[in-house]
């Protein structure tokens, strides 16, 4: 499993997210849809926007039971 995550992260798609604090839905839907095709589990959890803050999500990739990687992005509209 540890080879394919790496090679999941090594992805544009990914890349993107590391490198980017915005996204775009179709950015998102991409990634999980290759960890779903790779059968990596991961949450992810919404938050809406609201005066003070943009619409996020909080997507957790679970390495091992010790280990996951979050990434917290703000949608870019």
């Amino acid at each position: 499993m540890y080879k394919d995550i790496i090679n999941i992260l090594s992805t544009t798609t990914f890349q993107k997210l590391i490198n980017n604090d915005c996204i775009k839905i179709e950015q998102l839907n991409a990634a999980t849809t290759l960890l779903i095709k790779m059968n990596i589990p991961f949450s992810l959890s919404f938050s809406q926007a609201t005066r003070e803050s943009t619409k996020s999500i909080e997507l957790t990739i679970s390495i091992n039971p010790n280990t996951v990687i979050t990434f917290s992005i703000d949608f870019d509209e």
